[in-house]
């Protein structure tokens, strides 16, 4: 559309505004007398809404012009970031343009290679489950097998409802101190009421403590029923007292839990706590797979076959692995929970 660098005369004031409205009122009128008229509907209808198209160009003219204001721009929050981590947030703001991203460290055991994992979780605007399962795929492509680092993409509204809902692990890390990129626009997060956190402390540890007693029973009696030469009942128990432990602690840190008895599921539900669980039942080879199908095949089988068939090395070798998650979990109870209730 044609501009003129100065307007005509008639509207070169504010004061004219209202001077305008009325001529073109009388215009109007005076058409509307005309005998020679077209008086057609279409033409009567045509002819008012070109009068209220100029009502509306009139105020526009004379609308006082907005002051241009620069789009905002990323905002970044740092600790500060490593050089990777600063291409890392440039790689994401281009690929998934998320709103917040925050960054902190999950120790792993002393005599790994790897001291700890740098976990990243991703905000983002809600997505549709397809599109989630391709920015997942995406990510796994970006970070190229690196075992150092992992990102979770969570969307803004089930992240506000896990804040609201007392969420401790997520109260525990998604802080300010860990935010290392934010859109200048972004959504807020909800804030959850710190007067109830020691309720909910209190109610994790309760949680963890009731659930790791019973694991620790079934833990007993499995390791018994393995001396007696009963690998198949053994093996039932080993499933529970690792079902049981892993629940206590996704219920403690999330304040639910997801009801399955398939040990692979709970392992992955609780990966995000301790990353050396993947190495208890790593699933690497048909052997790993096997022993893991074994031991989930006891919970359903093991309890109505008397003759379920186990041998005694793989019984031994399950039940070692049983331990060596109670102690991980043991490991972790101290470094994070005891912390956690001192400080509050």
């Amino acid at each position: 559309m044609k501009t003129f660098p100065q307007l005509p005369i008639s509207f070169a004031s504010p004061d004219l505004k209202e001077s305008g409205r009325q001529k073109l009122w009388q215009l109007f009128k005076s058409w509307t007398l005309d005998k020679e008229r077209d008086q057609s509907a279409n033409s009567e209808k045509e002819m008012l809404l070109f009068y209220e198209d100029l009502l509306a160009l009139l105020d526009q003219v004379f609308d006082p012009v907005p002051e241009p204001h620069d789009k905002p721009e990323n905002e970044a929050f740092s600790n500060p970031p490593s050089p990777y981590f600063e291409q890392l947030i440039a790689a994401l703001k281009i690929l998934v343009d998320p709103e917040m991203i925050f960054l902190f460290e999950i120790p792993l055991e002393d005599h790994s290679e790897i001291k700890c994992r740098k976990e990243v979780y991703m905000v983002i605007k809600h997505q549709e489950p397809s599109k989630m399962e391709a920015i997942q795929g995406l990510l796994t492509f970006l970070l190229c097998n690196n075992l150092e680092v992992c990102i979770h993409p969570i969307t803004i509204g089930f992240l506000n409802k896990e804040l609201k809902d007392g969420n401790i692990f997520f109260l525990s890390h998604i802080t300010q101190t860990n935010l290392i990129f934010k859109k200048a626009d972004a959504i807020a997060l909800r804030e959850f009421s710190m007067q109830y956190y020691p309720q909910v402390l209190s109610h994790a540890k309760t949680v963890i403590e009731n659930g790791w007693a019973t694991a620790d029973l079934f833990l007993k009696h499995a390791e018994m029923e393995n001396k007696d030469g009963n690998q198949g009942l053994s093996l039932f128990f080993i499933h529970q007292s690792i079902e049981l432990r892993l629940r206590a602690l996704e219920l403690a840190w999330e304040r639910h839990e997801k009801k399955t008895h398939e040990i692979r599921i709970v392992i992955r539900s609780c990966l995000k706590f301790i990353p050396d669980l993947a190495k208890v039942f790593p699933q690497n080879s048909e052997e790993e797979c096997r022993l893991l199908k074994l031991l989930e095949d006891a919970y359903c089988k093991a309890r109505y076959k008397s003759c379920f068939p186990v041998y005694q090395e793989e019984a031994n070798e399950l039940l070692q692995r049983a331990v060596q998650i109670k102690s991980l979990c043991v490991a972790h109870y101290q470094m994070y929970f005891e912390r956690f209730l001192i400080e509050s």
